[in-house]
């Protein structure tokens, strides 16, 4: 290992407290197209950037795919509200299960 190899390695060895830790959030058309896209810090969950994505949509007789992030009663109860079809798997401790209409978002072999 030459010199310009063990400085890289020393470097990527450390923790960066200032680092920017980030996420970002999408929502796309079926094609997989994007509709919105929002960049946001990394402390902040999905669910709460995603639900103020969904008001801003026209969501009625609309199909909405997403993960278990997305799986909260606000989201549920906006969804119904809008007359949209949630297809979000049920968060695993969940009290009351959540039906889930539509295909799977695992692969089935």
């Amino acid at each position: 290992m030459d010199q310009a190899q063990k400085g890289a390695k020393q470097a990527s060895d450390r923790t960066f407290p200032w680092r920017i830790k980030h996420q970002n959030s999408c929502c796309g058309d079926a094609l997989g197209n994007p509709l919105r896209f929002e960049l946001t810090g990394g402390e902040a969950h999905d669910s709460v950037h995603g639900y103020e994505m969904l008001k801003a949509m026209k969501l009625t007789m609309k199909q909405v795919l997403a993960d278990r992030a997305y799986d909260t009663n606000a989201i549920r109860v906006f969804l119904e509200e809008q007359r949209a079809i949630p297809v979000i798997p049920g968060k695993k401790n969940r009290r009351v299960p959540q039906n889930m209409i539509g295909t799977s978002t695992k692969n089935v072999t």
